[in-house]
């Protein structure tokens, strides 16, 4: 085979492939619904842990490739699932990324996650003093 055309074969299937990559990315980006992080954002969120009755802790959690579930009866997910099957609001495409509220019981080690949004947590203003 002439080694032009194989060469123009690998730069059009790169070229396909970034533009897949752009297609789930922009997909993520639109549907995630991002929030500030204000002084409310907590207010009326207190929950106890549903094992032992403890108060959980309330934090942050960031999600890399994003939450994946399955139901209990199908079968266990592949080590092969990509982005493109995470939950709503679980991934953060953001220079500085948003995160999914979080309480935790370190006592029962359980974790419940909001990802009914994500919020972006800018850092504060520094305070500018007299130097």
């Amino acid at each position: 085979m002439n080694p032009f055309v194989e060469l123009w074969g690998a730069v059009l299937a790169a070229i396909a492939a970034l533009g897949l990559l752009w297609f789930i990315v922009r997909t993520i980006q639109r549907s995630s619904r991002e929030i500030a992080d204000t002084p409310t954002l907590w207010v009326g969120r207190d929950y106890a842990c549903p094992a032992c009755a403890r108060p959980l802790r309330q934090g942050w959690v960031l999600m890399g490739k994003g939450a994946i579930w399955a139901e209990r009866d199908q079968r266990p997910l592949s080590p092969f699932v990509h982005i493109g099957n995470a939950m709503p609001n679980t991934i953060s495409m953001s220079w500085r990324p948003a995160t999914n509220l979080a309480w935790r019981c370190e006592h029962c080690e359980l974790l419940l996650i909001d990802h009914s949004r994500l919020v972006a947590r800018r850092r504060a203003a520094r305070a500018t003093g007299p130097g």
